[in-house]
């Protein structure tokens, strides 16, 4: 008898054995490939190619949120019996956050209290009725509706409490098209800091070059300069550009979904 090389099947049976497993395992290859390019179909061409990440600023881009603010912060000036600052005034004083807020709101007289008594009572105050004289700008839901369904992962980070930012995102129906809404008390320092940009773009996987930061503040300019990202300044907004750099400049919103479209194509 024949010595048999261990290495072959045995009988006819074990080679019909091995070819089945094998034709078996070539179907399930096929099978694989087909549903990776199934699926690679109904992705957007975008997110085929390489991640794209938006972020915007809320007050003065999405949100014309002057006289809200002005109402909080004068209801606060009330609280400790001093005269309220007319709403440009106080739109003047934006931009750094709530403590920033309130320590140039009441620059002019002596505060009674500790600083942070006063920011905690402006916080409060506009908790209670954050959307108060605030109105989204022209195009704004339907651009970042838009921008979202064209691929964009669409994100927003703001000096505000993200507590407030949040009930504002959710009132006017954004929350559904955001991947991230950072603000403060999220754990990130506050802009122009850019250590909320760096954990974006790490926890998304996005190159700095994919990367647009929107705001009508020098703050956002030099938050995005901070971390090597492009910028789009909205001059449509009560924030100040000072001497900030910025890639691109819009005045309306509207203006800034069409540049960032034709962006998207020289991608």
């Amino acid at each position: 008898m024949d010595k048999l090389d261990p290495a072959q099947p045995e009988s006819c049976y074990e080679r019909v054995q091995v070819w089945n497993v094998a034709a078996a395992d070539a179907h399930l290859q096929r099978r694989f490939r087909q549903e990776t390019q199934r699926r690679k179909s109904s992705i957007h061409p975008l997110n085929r190619a390489m991640k794209k990440l938006l972020v915007f600023d809320l007050d003065g881009t999405l949100l014309d949120s002057v006289g809200g603010i002005a109402a909080s912060v004068n209801r606060t000036r009330a609280d400790y019996g001093f005269a309220p600052l007319s709403p440009e005034k106080v739109a003047s004083f934006t931009g750094d956050g709530a403590k920033k807020l309130i320590e140039r709101s009441f620059s002019d007289v002596r505060l009674p209290v500790p600083l942070e008594e006063a920011v905690g009572k402006m916080v409060q105050h506009y908790a209670n009725d954050p959307v108060v004289d605030s109105f989204l700008y022209d195009g704004v839901a339907e651009g970042i509706r838009e921008l979202h369904n064209a691929g964009w992962i669409v994100t927003v980070v703001s000096n505000k409490p993200v507590v407030v930012s949040e009930k504002i995102l959710t009132h006017f129906g954004l929350m559904p098209y955001l991947a991230e809404n950072i603000g403060g008390g999220s754990g990130f320092p506050l802009k122009p800091a850019p250590d909320a940009l760096f954990s974006l773009m790490e926890k998304y996987e996005v190159p700095a070059e994919n990367i647009y930061v929107i705001g009508d503040n020098h703050t956002d300019l030099n938050f995005a300069k901070a971390a090597g990202v492009k910028s789009v300044f909205c001059e449509y907004g009560f924030g100040v550009k000072a001497d900030a750099e910025t890639s691109y400049t819009v005045n309306s919103f509207s203006g800034c979904v069409k540049l960032l479209s034709t962006v998207l194509t020289e991608m």
